[in-house]
């Protein structure tokens, strides 16, 4: 596993990930929109399911 240190934060990249490569992923605008997204779409649906017995939160 190699460890990353990038504008002080510490990333852990499992083998066979270019962490070269990796980090222009994650540097990138376009990308960071899509993560962001993405992450909004799956905390709504996961708030849903877990509230779903009860109530919904949106």
């Amino acid at each position: 596993m190699t460890v990353l240190k990038k504008e002080q934060s510490l990333y852990a990249i499992p083998e066979g990930v270019d962490p070269e490569l990796l980090m222009k992923v994650l540097g990138n605008p376009e990308m960071a929109a899509l993560r962001t997204s993405l992450a909004k779409t799956m905390f709504t649906i996961t708030s849903i399911y877990i509230n779903s017995t009860n109530y919904i939160v949106y």
